[in-house]
Formats: C-alpha cells, structure tokens, sequence
C-alpha cells in the first residue's frame, strides 16, 4: 500500500470514544472517522482515499492495511464491516473530478501544462505516484543516445517514442492510441533491436506500483482486467501469436470508455481506465475484429535496428545504466518537451513506416481478401458464381499452402458477405437437389462438379442459368444493364 505509513497520527483516543457502553465495537463511528481522516472522495465512480501523496483507490485490501495500521487489534469480520459502512456512506462523498495534468512526484505535485511544481495537497486530484524527482536542469547523455541508436538514428521515430512516453504521464486516454513495438525484417526477427531495453526503461520510470503485464488476450479475461484499476500502463513485452477474439475491452480502454470489471471472488465495478497499452513483439496477433474503429486505435513503432551478432555492438549493463534518478529526472524533462505539442495538436507525429505496417497488418489480418486478390486471377473465378463447397475448398487449400490457419465455413462466408457477396441457394443439376452459391458481379452460376477445383472442368459447360423472375436473375440482369 503506497505511502500509507506517511500519516502518522493514530485513531486510538478516538476510538476509544466510537464504543458503546456495553462495549461494543461502534462500525459506524469508527468508519466516518476513517472516512474523515484519509479524505475519501469520489472519483470516477469509485472510492479513493488520500494516502498522503495521492488519492487510491479503496477496496477490501486497502481498507484492511488502513484500519491494521490504526486499530491492530480489529477482527477480520470487524473489518469487512467497516468497509461496507464505508461503501454505503460513499454515497454522501464529494465527488472530485480527476486533473489529467497533476503528477505526483517525488518531491511535489507536477503541473505537466505548466512545468510548476507544487506542494503535496489532498488539493490536488491525482490518482498515482512515479518515482522521480523533477529537477529541470537534469539532462542524461547516456538516455539520448540510447532513445536515438534504439530509434535507428530516425528522427521521426525518435520523437514519436518520447511522445509515447510522455502520453503515458497523462491520466487521459485523449489521444484514442495503443503502441505495438515490432520488430522489423527478418535480420532481427530475434528480437534483438533494443525494444525489451525500451519497455524497461519505461516500466522503471513509470514504476512497478503503476504497471500491470497483461496479455493482449488477458484484456478481454472475466477476471484479469480488474488489475488495471489504479495503473498507469499496460505492458505486454512478449505478444504471442494467439488469436484475439475479443477486442471490446481493448477499444474501450485505448479510449478510456468506463468498462466493467470482476475481481474473482469479489463484487463487479464499473471504472474509466486511463492506463495506455504498450505491446512488443516479432509478430502482432490476428484478430476476428476487420473494422476501422480497431485499426485506428494501433500505432505500430518500426524496430529497425539490430544489436548483437550482425548488427551494432551490444552496450553490457545499459538497463542499470538508464535505471539512475538523473536520468529518469532528464527522462520526465524530454516528456515534458513533447506534451506540448500532443496536448496543442491532438496527435502524434506521423512516421511513414508506421502507416506502411498498419495496412500490411490489415492485409494480413484479412486472410479472405488476401486469398480474393492472390486467386483472382483464375479461369474461373475462386468464389463469384462458385458453390459453396467448391469456394470454401479452394479457400482451404490456398491457406493449408501459404501458412494460415483456416477459418470454419460459417465464418469463411460471414468474410465474403462483409466484403459484399450474398449466398443465394440455387437448384444443382449435378447434385439434384438446391445448395447454396456465393455471388457478387458474376453473370453466371458455376454448377459443383469432380474437376472443378482445379479449373480443369471450365470449358462452361457447367453453367446454370438463374431461374426466370428469380431475385437472383433480376440482379444479375440490373448488374449488367448498369
């Protein structure tokens, strides 16, 4: 619990007069006088005390580190009690609203807009401390070097990693962004380009009371979200292949929409994340989400350089080196040269590159529009005027040989009605009875038959013809009319 120790006065006298006569432990005297002591107040939605440094977020294991350190001799049923009466009363707390732009440092509270720093206040509505000390003469040779060789001496890029960082200080997802630190090309597949070195750095400036390490796929998890309440950032420094299937938790916190959160065995609540979500790795996951709204929240970091064997010498002890005061006090200093222009602008700085990675990953991340434009050059084409059967085998075969994992049939044909195709069941000569064909500008039908995989039965003999009056006759006809 952070910083609690730093309130020293204890409640003993008081509570001494919150029992009753007959002995009794008084749970709602005792509670207000917590309650008036550590200044709880509402924030987003939630009960937040003020340990001294900073409001934090109360719950059932905070509130029994508070009332040990001011009443050792509590019983465990004691204290779940006073922490209800406290829930119940919260309903009569002030409700403060969140500064984004208040830091808590070391040495005072930090006006990120301003660079003033000011004396620690429960004035001051911030909801985390980092371990830093705000000097603003302080510079570190030894931190620009490393931010300018891990950026490949690319300036764009360069400026963009500060920009991150000092986004992450901000407690408000304004800028709607993710981070995805990729490793680029095959030189470096291994991972050798400074990236693990960069998220440490990172982490150790924002501090470990402030960072949790979900998985990409942990965010979407009935329980694991929970630990991003109170957190500043997430990182994932090692993103496996796994397939995401849930991206809902990821949009709304990369926006900081409220999400709702179950701790396991504990009560459900609702709270606005603030934290920014950082990931690293060779490859970026693919996702079952195709919409703009999940690709505009990416910002993907080109990793371009290569350390160690083939690529540029490995400087021994860099993580102890970057992980001194004055070099995270000169870190906090090129953060506080970035914001500015984040906060004036409301974006950041476009890196070609970048671009050039999201498209490529949402090529790949559509592994049917991918397979339409590969095949599309057929006799025949893959899928318009094709069987179902036929189509999805075609589809099945292109993936079995260029490495994807192959998707089912229902999920193969939501793809093409997303790309514009509609299913129509038509009556097959060949198999005597209706099944169903995929369509979209094809001016004909293209009956299933033994050789009609590979194209070598397309001679058209084949053909069917939509059924006069049919709505799929009256389609083709206006298609083709237009």
């Amino acid at each position: 619990m952070a910083d609690i120790h730093n309130i020293s006065e204890k409640l003993i006298e008081e509570y001494q007069k919150s029992i009753d006569e007959d002995d009794k432990f008084n749970h709602t005297k005792f509670s207000r006088l917590l309650s008036n002591k550590y200044n709880m107040v509402m924030i987003d939605g939630n009960i937040h005390f003020f340990n001294g440094k900073y409001y934090q977020h109360l719950d059932e294991d905070t509130i029994r580190q508070i009332t040990f350190l001011e009443m050792p001799q509590i019983k465990e049923h004691q204290n779940r009690e006073v922490f209800y009466k406290i829930k119940a009363m919260s309903i009569n707390f002030e409700e403060k609203k969140l500064e984004p732009h208040k830091l808590v440092v070391n040495n005072g509270v930090l006006n990120l807009k301003t660079n003033e720093l000011l004396d620690d206040s429960p004035q001051h509505i911030s909801t985390s401390k980092v371990d830093v000390y705000f000097d603003p003469d302080a510079k570190s040779e030894t931190l620009e070097n490393f931010i300018k060789s891990v950026s490949d001496e690319d300036e764009h890029i360069e400026k963009l990693i500060y920009q991150i960082i000092a986004y992450c200080l901000y407690k408000e997802n304004f800028l709607e962004k993710t981070f995805f630190f990729y490793s680029m090309g095959t030189k470096n597949k291994n991972g050798s380009n400074g990236k693990s070195t960069l998220l440490q750095l990172i982490h150790n400036f924002i501090g470990r009371r402030n960072t949790t390490a979900l998985k990409f796929k942990d965010l979407g998890h009935e329980f694991k979200p929970a630990r991003l309440m109170g957190k500043m950032i997430n990182i994932d420094d090692d993103m496996d292949n796994t397939f995401i299937k849930d991206t809902g938790n990821f949009k709304s916190i990369a926006t900081g929409r409220t999400i709702n959160v179950n701790p396991k065995g504990k009560q459900d609540f609702d709270f606005i994340p603030h934290n920014k979500l950082l990931f690293a790795g060779n490859n970026i996951p693919p996702a079952s989400d195709k919409t703009y709204g999940f690709y505009r929240r990416m910002i993907i970091v080109p990793m371009k350089r290569t350390f160690g064997k083939g690529g540029y010498k490995k400087e021994l002890g860099l993580d102890e080196k970057l992980n001194q005061p004055q070099v995270m006090s000169a870190l906090l200093n090129k953060c506080l040269e970035h914001l500015p222009e984040l906060l004036k602008t409301g974006e950041f700085i476009q890196v070609d590159e970048s671009d050039q990675l999201i498209e490529s990953y949402q090529y790949e991340n559509e592994p049917v529009r991918h397979f339409l434009d590969m095949e599309g050059n057929r006799p025949i084409h893959p899928v318009d005027g094709r069987a179902r059967e036929v189509a999805y085998e075609i589809y099945r075969q292109w993936a079995k040989r260029y490495g994807y994992e192959v998707m089912k049939v229902h999920n193969f044909t939501k793809e093409l009605v997303r790309l514009g195709y509609t299913v129509e069941r038509v009556r097959s000569p060949y198999k005597g009875y209706g099944i169903d064909f995929y369509h979209k500008n094809s001016e004909v039908l293209y009956d299933v038959a033994p050789h009609d995989i590979d194209d070598k039965y397309n001679d058209k003999t084949n053909i069917i013809e939509p059924r006069k009056g049919s709505n799929l006759y009256k389609k083709i006809k206006s298609l083709y009319r237009e």
